[in-house]
């Protein structure tokens, strides 16, 4: 961490010990763990920080929730739905357990940014309680090879959901 970042989160902390009363002693502490450059002590800064998140598993969540937006669209537009369980078609979300990563991402986006606003409703918070990529990653390739992503034929939806 260079001189600079250190000096900006210590006068971050100096603020916030004025501003937050509850915790300005803990603010008052970082401030000067990093005014002085205590490197072994720069974990006791709590929050969300952690290495840049992926743009592989970034990518991945967009291509599975574009690809479940194709699915509830293209399924209303039919009309002929014969064959189609329409639960097939609802997004589950992800294993917390196993794919984190994802589930926190999807979670975002759709909770807190508001995007795909059709998957809003899935189950339990979008934790699926089992893996799913394997599935979704099956899904998004023949939803890729269908010929129009956006405007999905009765037959393409049931090759894309087919387990």
């Amino acid at each position: 961490m260079t001189i600079a970042e250190r000096l900006i989160l210590a006068n971050q902390h100096r603020i916030l010990a004025l501003l937050d009363s509850e915790q300005s002693e803990h603010h008052k502490r970082l401030a000067t763990i990093f005014a002085r450059g205590y490197q072994r002590e720069y974990p006791l800064q709590e929050g969300e920080y952690v290495d840049e998140f992926h743009p592989g598993i970034a990518g991945e969540v967009y291509d599975i929730l574009d690809m479940y937006r194709a699915l509830h669209f293209g399924y209303a537009a039919l009309e002929n739905k014969n064959g189609i369980d329409p639960a097939d078609l609802r997004f589950r979300g992800f294993d917390l357990n196993h794919e984190g990563e994802h589930w926190e991402y999807a979670r975002f986006l759709i909770d807190e940014v508001g995007y795909w606003e059709e998957s809003k409703g899935a189950a339990d918070k979008l934790n699926s309680h089992s893996p799913t990529l394997d599935r979704y990653r099956r899904m998004v390739r023949r939803w890729k090879e269908s010929a129009d992503c956006q405007s999905l034929t009765t037959d393409e939806i049931l090759h894309i959901v087919a387990h």
